[in-house]
């Protein structure tokens, strides 16, 4: 096994996935990866920063061990010595990690800082500072022998050996509350539990050592961007990106359970129920779905959920899922072939550009109507449910669904073509 170990310069999602316990979606304490250094900048509404720093040394060399979306550790190297870093999430309000001597001897501590600095509360307690901007609030604590503060941040001077450890905490509702407990954590025994989740998964085998690693970094980015069940979905729920957008989508959430399919499939199973979860009674299903129900829009995306339902399906043999899926996918494609067909021509349109799920692009800057793309998701969920509807015994609903098919498909070969 390869962990993946790329530092991701200013883009690479750093967050407690919803896979591991119960997190905020519209309020979470997700960050990126600085552009220099091996810090963090955290999306809170008043953005804050957790970096460390190295003083009276030049700019180190980085080693990374591991870089996933919720465990990092480097070592940084110096010509007067070395030092590891490490942190990852305990829960979805706290980072927890340390600095450790490696050899040599060096200062070295961490940094906790906020945009607008000028109305950031600098509260500095023993071993600990509290850092305050409107309704959130954030705390760094550390332990360690021989510490001292500098600005806003905690030092040590290492001489051969030491480690200075550090607990980062949020809250985005007063009054705070710091359990300080969290420096009681044993650091190694979360991490060894955060990479148990690569070394459960199955073995890529491609005999190409960047495939493998790309493997299970594409396996990081899809637990990091899963979120646990919260409000109006019962479910634990994919989205392409927990930071900026917060949001489930419908075919998204059908790509990720192909992907998911492959290491996790009781996590495919998830991402398609929590979709179809949130059906109107008409079976409209909204193609961007929200924790809060009067937050979802009110157009489709792509019909691809049975064609994913079945390839799920297919890996795990969930009858029980399969169950689930069939009358809701069926009264959202009677949805997508009656209230889309606005001409009554036998073929669907597009309400709207972001409906086709091609965002942006210039098709929709003028009407489109009848759409070849929707018709043919449409053909294919078809058939795809009519193979649904023999695995369950509904073998009078078969010949419908093959009818309707092949009438759609008549009527865009005559109309398109």
């Amino acid at each position: 096994m390869r962990l993946p170990n790329i530092w991701g310069r200013g883009g690479a999602l750093f967050a407690f996935s919803g896979f591991d316990g119960d997190m905020d979606a519209m309020k979470p304490f997700t960050a990126s990866t600085s552009w220099q250094g091996r810090g963090l900048r955290f999306h809170t509404a008043s953005p804050v920063a957790l970096d460390f720093r190295f003083t009276g040394h030049e700019t180190p060399s980085f080693e990374d061990e591991i870089v996933t979306g919720d465990v990092i550790s480097t070592v940084a190297g110096f010509s007067t010595g070395k030092v590891r870093i490490r942190y990852v999430f305990l829960d979805k309000d706290t980072v927890i990690g340390d600095i450790r001597c490696l050899e040599g001897s060096m200062t070295a501590g961490i940094e906790a800082w906020g945009a607008g600095s000028d109305k950031l509360a600098d509260v500095a307690e023993e071993k600990s500072i509290k850092y305050t901007y409107e309704n959130e609030q954030f705390k760094l604590v550390v332990s360690g022998e021989n510490v001292f503060k500098i600005r806003n941040g905690f030092f040590i001077n290492f001489a051969g050996s030491g480690i200075l450890k550090f607990a980062f905490t949020y809250s985005h509702e007063k009054p705070y509350f710091h359990n300080n407990k969290a420096l009681e954590a044993d650091i190694d025994a979360v991490i060894r539990e955060r990479v148990s989740f690569f070394e459960s998964l199955p073995e890529p085998n491609t005999g190409d050592s960047i495939m493998d690693i790309t493997y299970y970094k594409c396996a990081s980015v899809q637990k990091v961007n899963a979120c646990s069940e919260q409000g109006a979905i019962p479910f634990v729920w994919s989205t392409p990106d927990r930071w900026p957008h917060r949001i489930m989508w419908i075919w998204d959430s059908a790509y990720h359970a192909f992907g998911y399919r492959h290491f996790k499939p009781e996590w495919a199973v998830n991402s398609i129920k929590a979709v179809l979860s949130r059906q109107h009674p008409n079976g409209f299903i909204p193609h961007e779905i929200s924790i809060n129900a009067d937050r979802d829009s009110k157009i489709v995306q792509p019909p691809i959920l049975a064609w994913a339902a079945w390839k799920v399906f297919g890996t795990l043999e969930d009858r029980e899922f399969l169950e689930y899926c069939y009358p809701r996918i069926k009264k959202m494609l009677e949805y997508d072939m009656s209230v889309l067909d606005k001409d009554n021509s036998g073929l669907s349109e597009w309400e709207h550009g972001f409906a086709s799920g091609m965002d942006n692009t210039p098709r929709f800057d003028s009407p489109v109507g009848d759409a070849v793309d929707l018709n043919t998701y449409i053909v294919n969920d078809l058939r795809h449910l009519a193979l649904m509807a023999k695995m369950l015994g509904h073998d009078e609903d078969i010949p419908s669904f093959n009818a309707l098919a092949d009438e759609r498909t008549e009527a865009m070969n005559r109309v398109f073509w």
